[in-house]
């Protein structure tokens, strides 16, 4: 089986192409380049190439993305987040909607997404409401770094992610 293998000037440029292209510059580029250098800094040390089986590990968060949900995304709670933490997040997630004239209801007593009624549900049903209508980026889902962007959709039962 014949491999074939690019050189890093035009493996990035191809990236980039890509990028524009496919609508993925919601997927940040200095993630998938950071990636690309963390992962295969070896292989572009002295002019060397890398080969198309190189191109699925820094590939695969992109295609999955692309795969599950046809690119729509979700903000939930880091499992690891504290309570502070995730008190914290609802209350930064329903001032930043009420600014906007909305609310969350949600997870209140007679919200859809009351049950389980625990801080890391509730925190997870509002951020993302916060991520969805600041436009799904990654700062919108950044919390101190407690939001997870997911391509699976959290929904359950009757209360539905937006």
């Amino acid at each position: 089986m014949a491999i074939s293998t690019v050189s890093l000037p035009v493996f990035c440029l191809l990236l980039l192409i890509l990028s524009f292209d496919s609508g993925i510059m919601s997927f940040p580029l200095s993630y998938v380049f950071g990636e690309m250098v963390k992962l295969w800094l070896g292989p572009f040390k002295n002019g060397k190439t890398i080969t198309y089986h190189d191109f699925i590990p820094i590939y695969a968060g992109i295609l999955l993305k692309l795969a599950n949900g046809q690119g729509k995304t979700w903000c939930v709670t880091k499992p690891s987040t504290d309570d502070a933490a995730l008190a914290s997040n609802i209350k930064t997630a329903c001032d930043g909607l009420g600014m906007l004239g909305l609310n969350c209801s949600l997870i209140q007593q007679s919200g859809a997404c009351y049950q389980p009624n625990t801080l890391i549900n509730h925190a997870s049903v509002v951020m993302n409401y916060y991520y969805q209508v600041y436009g799904p980026q990654e700062h919108t889902c950044y919390f101190s770094n407690s939001g997870l962007i997911t391509v699976s959709d959290p929904s359950y039962g009757s209360c539905v992610y937006k």
